[in-house]
Order: structure tokens, then sequence, then C-alpha cells
């Protein structure tokens, strides 16, 4: 009895040991499986995480850069923006200072009373008696709208007696007419804008000029005014 017994304990205890044997093995199945499955899993976090962190880095990079191509953009707009400032306060100070010489230079009306004093003192001024220089007459006519109808043409005649070298500053100033440069101003004021239509000489004799040694101009010149709110006196 007991030895049956005793071979039933021995059967049980190998069956027992194929059984914790068989365990043995899967669990070590089991954990080789799952320590797979974390290895897959790692690698395809890893990989799925390294091309999506380059791709926050490239993003982050790009904002630095956009970040600085707005502030320095933000500068350049400023600079700019200051420069444009500075070069309207020196325009406006310009026009400022140019408008009563412009006016001067271009009128806004006919103004002849002022512009036949200065031909009256230019004459005088010049005038000696080696050199002479004489107005003889002075005459206006109508004013002519120009043909882009954005200032007004004064035709004026007048007759000079003068010698060579007067007759040349004349022409001269004529020539400096309309400057706002200083060195061509007559008595420290530009000196209104008026060109030359036509000239005609009285030539005298070879006795007379060895006599008197003046000649005589007939000119026909013109000026010019703005008129704005010109009325012809004819309407």
């Amino acid at each position: 009895m007991k030895q049956f017994a005793k071979n039933n304990i021995e059967i049980l205890k190998k069956r027992n040991a194929k059984a914790l044997h068989h365990i043995h093995t899967l669990k070590e199945s089991a954990a080789f499986f799952f320590g797979l499955s974390i290895l897959i899993v790692t690698l395809s976090l890893v990989f799925h995480t390294i091309p999506k962190a380059k791709s926050y880095k490239e993003t982050r990079q790009n904002i630095v850069e956009a970040n600085y191509s707005i502030r320095k953009l933000q500068k350049e707009k400023k600079e700019k923006s200051d420069k444009r400032d500075v070069v309207k306060e020196d325009y406006e100070k310009l026009k400022k200072q140019s408008e009563p010489l412009l006016n001067v230079i271009f009128p806004e009306d006919e103004e002849i009373s002022q512009f036949t004093a200065f031909l009256e003192d230019f004459a005088v001024s010049y005038h000696s008696e080696e050199n002479p220089f004489e107005l003889s007459t002075i005459s206006y006519g109508t004013p002519k709208m120009s043909a882009n109808g954005e200032y007004y043409v004064l035709p004026v005649r007048t007759s000079i007696e003068v010698s060579e070298a007067n007759f040349v500053n004349f022409l001269e100033v004529i020539e400096r007419s309309g400057s706002l440069n200083n060195k061509d101003f007559f008595r420290d004021k530009p000196i209104r804008l008026m060109s030359v239509e036509t000239i005609n000489i009285n030539v005298p004799t070879e006795e007379e000029v060895e006599k008197v040694k003046v000649y005589s101009f007939n000119l026909e010149l013109k000026i010019y005014f703005r008129g704005t709110n010109y009325q012809p006196k004819n309407l």
C-alpha cells in the first residue's frame, strides 16, 4: 500500500515538474514576445518621433527666421519713414524759403509796374558817359495763355540806346532771369523770368559809331505769370 502511494507521489511529482517546466517555458515565451512588442512599439515611436521632432525644429527655425525678417523689414520701414519725414521737412523749409523768390520770378499777376521799374533801375545802374544805356520806350501787349494752358505770356516791346558792352550786359541779365542762384540776382533779388523774341538793330554808319559809340535796338521780350485768377480785360 505504501509502495503504491509512493509510486503515485513520484508520478505526480513528474507531472508537476513537466507542468512547471511548461509554465516556465510559457513565461519565457511571454516575456520574449512582450519584450519584442515593447521594442517594436519603441522603435515605431522613435521612427515616428524623430522626423516629427526634426520637422518641429525646422518649423521653429523658420519661425525664428521669419521673426528676424519681420523685425528687419520693420526697421527698414522706420528708417525709410524717418528719411521721408526728413526729406519732407527739408522740402517744406525750402518751399517756405523759395516761395517769395518764386513769386518774383514767376508772379501770380502781370505786375507791369514792377517790371518797368526793374528795366529802368537796370538802365540807370549801368548807364555812364562811356557806356550809355537809355530806355527810349516800353510798351506791353495783350497777355495770352500758353499752349498747355498752365500760364500766361505777356509781350513787352522796348527801344534802347546802348553801348556794345551794355547791350551784352542786358542780354546776360535776360539769360540770368528765372534763376534762384544768388550770383544771378540783381540788387540781391531774383530776376523775373523773361525771354527774347526778336531783336532789331539800327546800324549806324562808321562815322556815327566813331562819334557816339551808341547802338539803337528794338527788342520784343516775353515775360510770364501764373494768372490763376487772371481775367482778360477784353472779356
